[in-house]
């Protein structure tokens, strides 16, 4: 086999794993995220039932928003998508933090909804720019061998983690942004 063959033949098998990936695997993960959001945001409103929590409070509102736009931004929530938002608006950072100092003041349930939020869209951001996370991985690896693979993807994660709590302050129009691609049936 020539180079040329071969150089051919990895790029083919290449292709052929990114397509599976992207129209078989990535749309079943969204899928499973956006259900878990479903499911956070109906916690959410089982407090207010329950009245653990007033509806009229600023966090109820803000987080079941948040969630809301959360639910439609999973399919395109990526790496490129958020510093394009970031660069649109730099109090961005700014008012997540805010954000998430008013959920840590919160009641546990709120607390917990929050976390849980926040991982799902950290798997979002994972999923939807598994190129970066795979490109953040590799560049770790010096680092990480003598600790151990699974510590490198915890502090992978924990970066991802980070990087998605800007997420609870897009808005609707932000979502405009967002390449059609990711609402296709496929995606």
């Amino acid at each position: 086999m020539t180079a040329l063959t071969y150089c051919l033949f990895i790029l083919g098998i290449l292709s052929l794993m990114i397509w599976v990936y992207q129209a078989i695997i990535l749309p079943s993960i969204r899928q499973r995220l956006r259900f878990e959001l479903f499911d956070l945001r109906d916690q959410t409103r089982e407090l207010v039932i329950a009245g653990k929590l007033k509806e009229q409070s600023a966090v109820f509102h803000h987080l079941h928003r948040s969630l809301n736009v959360l639910i439609k931004a999973v399919p395109g929530f990526d790496f490129a998508f958020l510093s394009r938002i970031e660069i649109d608006d730099p109090d961005v950072n700014k008012r997540a933090a805010q954000f998430q100092q008013l959920m840590d003041e919160s009641i546990p349930e709120v607390r917990q909804i929050f976390h849980r939020a926040v991982t799902v869209m950290a798997v979002a951001l994972i999923a939807n720019s598994l190129f970066w996370f795979n490109m953040m991985l590799f560049a770790a690896i010096p680092v990480a061998i003598p600790q151990g693979i699974w510590k490198l993807c915890a502090v992978v994660f924990e970066k991802a983690r980070s990087r998605a709590l800007p997420a609870f302050e897009l808005k609707e129009k932000d979502l405009d942004q967002l390449p059609l691609v990711a609402f296709t049936a496929t995606g």
